[in-house]
């Protein structure tokens, strides 16, 4: 894992490999040092529940994850962006109060059918491309 800051948020990153249980050791370091974003990007975790600890999260990168469900994401008020890009989530309505939250990069996800909340809405001209610049889903 690695801690660094960027644009003044400390960021935390897991490697392409960690899994579930890498996550759950790495919980106390990233509470004790306060970190409010983190990317899981590409890695093999499938339970997110440890990331409940963090209420100060506001940027969750969890692209190509096999997260499924996110509801231990509800009480994270202070997140404003995810990305949910190539993974098996459905459900989008764990993030139905989070009026701040921005939702981007949804393409290759298995959103066909996914429940979205009524406040989110498709931004930009090529929402869910896969491209890192767009945002997929906005709230309104």
């Amino acid at each position: 894992m690695t801690l660094e800051t960027r644009a003044g948020v400390l960021t935390a990153t897991l490697p392409d490999g960690a899994d579930d249980a890498v996550l759950t050791a790495a919980m106390p370091t990233l509470v004790m040092r306060g970190v409010r974003a983190i990317s899981l990007h590409d890695a093999p975790i499938r339970d997110i529940t440890p990331l409940a600890q963090l209420p100060g999260l506001v940027t969750r990168d969890a692209a190509g994850t096999r997260a499924r469900d996110l509801i231990p994401l509800t009480g994270l008020v202070s997140l404003q962006s995810i990305n949910l890009q190539v993974t098996p989530t459905r459900d989008l309505t764990p993030l139905a109060g989070h009026v701040d939250l921005r939702v981007r990069n949804l393409g290759g996800a298995h959103h066909a059918d996914a429940s979205v909340p009524g406040q989110f809405h498709r931004a930009g001209r090529d929402a869910g491309s896969r491209s890192r610049h767009r945002t997929g889903w906005t709230s309104a």
